[in-house]
């Protein structure tokens, strides 16, 4: 639900979202840090806490009489920079599909214990919510997170698209609730109780492709650079996002050889490759799969030449690129560019 930036702990922005909710609720801010073990004598700037701690307070404030509106009212105290590069990542997401990938893609680095499924299988897209931290939780705390990661993520999509921005239905695991009507109003779209998931589901139309007012395809690989860089410090290396990274670097440098990806990413060639098998993939599949999605971002942009693109890609010349895209998509990329700009822009 909320931003962790070290695996283990809540940044001090975090904790002061929380606190401003609390305050929003009239519910007794000390009493509860402190029966959660909290000491804000000292001030919170730069500080962090455990997560183990973090999951206390929010079981004593879904005890509350209140407790159950929480979720939703922190969002209102949250914003995109709460959560740091992920945040700017998410906002500066071309479109809604990629808003949905880099949640899923990154979540679970963000928030020890909790992972984001994004699947477009169904008819409906969907971004679920899951809890994996295998802490026994009764069912008001649950719903608490659920309904905070719901209520927190929906905001970040209305701030990057519009702010009447509305999913197609949401469903949650829980009974229904005392403030189902607080909930039904907050995400203006139909609501499923007891359902099989804590999700949010989308419509496969051009509103989830439009391209969003803040996308900035260089913002989010930048941003995405930064998240990563802190993920690798934790140690939580993930194969394909690792092979992802390393050729935004090298891709300009017409290198995309296994040497290099291993020796950016300061692993073994077989470390990389047996990382890749595991994932179900393997490094040819992973350049192919970078290619193909920045080629689709770098191409929309007027400001960059079908060349200058294929040179940004590492391909050696625009007649091979012009092949591959083709292979991708169906289109050579002038009449991908020209297709998108009549389609899907505002």
């Amino acid at each position: 639900m909320l931003p962790q930036n070290s695996g283990t702990s809540i940044s001090s922005a975090s904790l002061q979202g929380v606190i401003d909710t609390l305050r929003s609720l009239n519910l007794n801010i000390d009493e509860l840090l402190s029966a959660a073990n909290i000491d804000r004598s000292s001030g919170l700037q730069d500080r962090r806490i455990p997560q183990s701690t973090f999951n206390n307070l929010i079981k004593k404030i879904a005890q509350t009489d209140q407790g159950m509106m929480f979720g939703i009212k922190f969002a209102e105290n949250i914003h995109a920079t709460t959560y740091d590069s992920f945040g700017v990542l998410l906002v500066s997401s071309k479109n809604l599909r990629a808003f949905c990938h880099n949640s899923a893609r990154y979540f679970a680095f963000a928030n020890t214990g909790r992972k984001l499924i994004f699947d477009e299988s169904k008819g409906l897209a969907s971004l679920s919510y899951t809890v994996t931290d295998g802490v026994s939780r009764d069912e008001r705390h649950n719903f608490v997170n659920a309904s905070g990661w719901l209520a927190t993520w929906l905001k970040l999509m209305r701030m990057a698209s519009r702010p009447n921005y509305t999913p197609a239905k949401v469903t949650f695991r829980s009974v229904e609730p005392e403030c189902a009507n607080e909930i039904g109003h907050y995400v203006n779209c139909p609501v499923e109780w007891q359902s099989e998931s804590d999700s949010m589901f989308f419509n496969l139309d051009l509103d989830f492709e439009t391209l969003l007012p803040g996308g900035n395809a260089e913002l989010a690989r930048r941003s995405e650079s930064l998240v990563f860089n802190q993920v690798r410090e934790l140690g939580v290396i993930d194969p394909v996002n690792s092979v992802r990274i390393a050729l935004f670097e090298l891709l300009p440098k017409g290198d995309t050889s296994s040497k290099s990806i291993a020796e950016y990413l300061d692993i073994k060639e077989s470390t990389l490759q047996l990382g890749l098998k595991k994932c179900g993939t393997n490094l040819t599949r992973a350049i192919s799969d970078t290619r193909r999605e920045l080629a689709e971002d770098y191409i929309p942009r007027v400001d960059l030449t079908i060349n200058e693109v294929a040179y940004m890609l590492g391909f050696s010349d625009c007649s091979n690129f012009a092949r591959s895209f083709r292979r991708w998509t169906g289109k050579s990329p002038t009449e991908y560019r020209q297709q998108f700009h009549k389609t899907f822009r505002h």
